[in-house]
């Protein structure tokens, strides 16, 4: 049976989950400490994007036009403009 995952949810939970150590003061959102909480949070998104994608595969489902396709362009772009600085 396939594992249905949407990375639209899990993006959605990662965010809140940011916000919430950001209330508790876990996190200082200042300089350098931003930037890199981005990269680890677009790394992350890419490894469960890419994870879902190989779960795919490994059944045998068809993955030409599935969204976790334009999900993983949508995260290459995103880590060549937040990589490139």
């Amino acid at each position: 049976m396939l594992f249905y995952l949407d990375v639209n949810e899990v993006h959605i939970v990662l965010q809140i989950s940011s916000l919430v150590k950001v209330k508790k003061g876990e996190i200082v959102m200042e300089g350098g400490v931003r930037y890199f909480e981005l990269k680890q949070l677009i790394l992350l998104s890419y490894c469960q994007a890419i994870t879902f994608y190989l779960l795919l595969k490994s059944e045998g489902q068809p993955v030409d036009h599935h969204p976790v396709i334009a999900r993983l362009e949508e995260i290459k772009e995103l880590m060549n403009q937040v990589f490139s600085f």
